[in-house]
């Protein structure tokens, strides 16, 4: 018998999609700039760059840019696994919602607390992953995902 998929999971599955195609595109930028000559990268920026940055700043954009693809394929095998009802996305789905909690309460200590708009930022971080979580434990969306419900 076909399940039918919730409406709240294909949205999450579309939205993961632009997600992995942003962060292509956003890989594809760090490309750009770690294939730059020196002189082309620092005519670009305004200011001057630590010499740590000048000497490395082709590895630091490749870095960068490769956690961009892995975000990528990352985000498009979650909207596979949301949009087929994979058991592993609903796993995977609860587990990164809570690491986004956890960054979402450690970033304040990363950017300062001088920030004015840190509460704000805080609670937007804490908003969606908590919404994803209280769906995903909907007992509907349990079960289209195969998994048990209490």
């Amino acid at each position: 018998m076909e399940r039918s998929r919730p409406l709240g999971i294909t949205l999450i599955a579309l939205f993961l999609v632009i997600i992995g195609m942003v962060a292509f595109l956003a890989a594809a930028g760090m490309a750009v700039l770690a294939s730059m000559s020196l002189e082309q990268f620092l005519e670009m920026i305004e200011g001057e760059p630590s010499d740590w940055f000048i000497d490395n700043y082709a590895l630091v954009f490749g870095t960068i840019g490769s956690v961009f693809v892995l975000q990528g394929i990352v985000a498009l095998l979650l909207a596979y696994g949301f949009w087929k009802g994979r058991p592993w996305a609903w796993v995977v789905g609860m587990l990164l919602a809570l690491v986004s909690i956890i960054i979402a309460f450690l970033q304040p200590w990363a950017i300062g607390f001088s920030d004015p708009a840190w509460v704000s930022q805080l609670i937007w971080a804490l908003i969606w992953p908590w919404i994803i979580i209280i769906y995903l434990t909907r007992p509907k969306i349990k079960r289209y995902f195969g998994r048990a419900v209490d």
